[in-house]
C-alpha cells in the first residue's frame, strides 16, 4: 500500500508545474474570449497563476 501511494505520489506534478498548467489554459481560454474585459480578466489570472508557479519553484525547489 505505501510503495503504491509513493508511486501515485510521485506521478502527480509538483506545484508549479500544477500552476503552469492553469496558467496555460487561461491563456488558452484568453484567446477565444471575445469579451475583451473578460480576456483582461483572464490574463490577470494567468500571470497571478505564473507568478505562483514561480514562487513554488523558489520555495520547494520543484
Amino acid at each position: 500500500e505505501a510503495e503504491r501511494m509513493r508511486a501515485e505520489l510521485a506521478a502527480r506534478p509538483t506545484r508549479a508545474e500544477a500552476y503552469r498548467q492553469v496558467a496555460d489554459e487561461l491563456a488558452l481560454m484568453q484567446r477565444v474570449e471575445p469579451d475583451h474585459r473578460h480576456a483582461a480578466g483572464l490574463y490577470s489570472a494567468e500571470q497571478c497563476a505564473r507568478r505562483m508557479a514561480d514562487a513554488a519553484e523558489a520555495g520547494d525547489g520543484s
